[in-house]
């Protein structure tokens, strides 16, 4: 007996445990299933929200040394101390966002220098030269920053549903900041008024967004493909028509009306409604022709918004079917 009760404990525990969203779909379900008479499908193989590894999404960029310390004409043009900070110990160690931040105020370090008459025609050469690597390696530096950094790695990573009390206010601001980046990586307009990226680390790092609502859009869509095949599959069960016993489809317009319209429904608006919030901050994930790998949170949104239309069109052709009109009694 000791021993039972502390299984149905643990089971219990276990089930107090899944986030909401995971309760709705598995209880959403089952009751579809019982009004059927049916076995209920098996619930879908929870779909991570993986990174590669690094080394698997790893571009390289090729080592350059500048030589240029003991020119004390970059003083000239307030490049000699970044460069010296980079070359020192704690720099030869900089983390991603810190080091991209870097090969920026370089690259406009170096178009200060170029622009100064004060420079000497060989200092010159060396500086035009450099320039040219640096601005062909930048957006090498952006992907690995996207894909190789803590920070990013942990925003796009996601073993868990989002949460509906997410404050989404830092990270808009963080994502607009790195949109604001990637266009001036792209078009290589570096203007000196750029922002940072460093700053925005530690919220990028600490609330994983991004990965939670691909998580939440991918798994969402696999519970409902898996609940349409339920009803689509065994479609016939449900009995309708003139003399006829609707008992069914009572129980299942109820099921629908108290488990999707009330619970589901509202999540899933919400998904939607962050993703449409936050896109237009998201190009930056769009694939590159020399990306190995790129987070495809459009193609999750995709798929879903496919998968919602799919399901609420199975309701639909059978309110028409039983000629039940939405918001009234069977």
């Amino acid at each position: 007996m000791r021993i039972l009760i502390v299984i149905l404990g643990a089971v219990m525990l276990s089930a107090c445990g899944q986030a909401p969203a995971l309760n709705d779909f598995n209880e959403y379900l089952t009751r579809i299933a019982n009004v059927q008479d049916t076995d209920a499908l098996p619930a879908p193989d929870e779909q991570l929200q993986r990174l590669p590894e690094k080394r698997d999404v790893t571009l390289p960029v090729e080592s350059l040394t500048i030589g240029l310390l003991d020119s004390y004409e970059l003083r000239k043009c307030d490049l000699f101390n970044l460069i010296a900070e980079r070359n020192s110990v704690l720099g030869k160690v900089q983390d991603g966002f810190h080091r991209f931040d870097y090969e920026v105020q370089l690259l406009q370090g170096l178009t200060r220098c170029l622009a100064n008459p004060d420079i000497s025609a060989k200092l010159h050469k060396q500086l035009s030269e450099i320039e040219t690597i640096k601005r062909h390696d930048l957006p090498l530096h952006w992907y690995n920053l996207l894909y190789n950094s803590n920070a990013m790695r942990s925003q796009l990573s996601s073993h868990r549903w989002l949460d509906s009390g997410w404050d989404v206010s830092q990270i808009t601001r963080a994502l607009q900041a790195m949109k604001q980046i990637q266009q001036a990586v792209t078009s290589q307009q570096l203007a000196i008024n750029l922002p940072r990226l460093t700053p925005f680390q530690e919220v990028l790092d600490k609330q994983p967004l991004l990965g939670d609502l691909k998580y939440s859009l991918d798994n969402a869509t696999l519970w409902l493909i898996t609940i349409h095949h339920q009803l689509a599959d065994n479609d016939q069960q449900i009995i309708c028509g003139p003399n006829r016993n609707q008992t069914k489809l009572t129980y299942l317009r109820n099921v629908f009306q108290s488990y999707y319209v009330e619970n589901i429904q509202p999540y899933l608006a919400r998904l939607d409604a962050l993703y449409l919030q936050l896109a237009p901050s998201l190009s930056m994930f769009e694939q590159q022709e020399s990306s190995h790998y790129h987070f495809a949170i459009e193609k999750s949104h995709q798929a879903f918004r496919d998968a919602t239309r799919q399901h609420m069109q199975y309701w639909q052709q059978l309110f028409q079917r039983c000629s039940v009109q939405v918001g009234s009694s069977v």
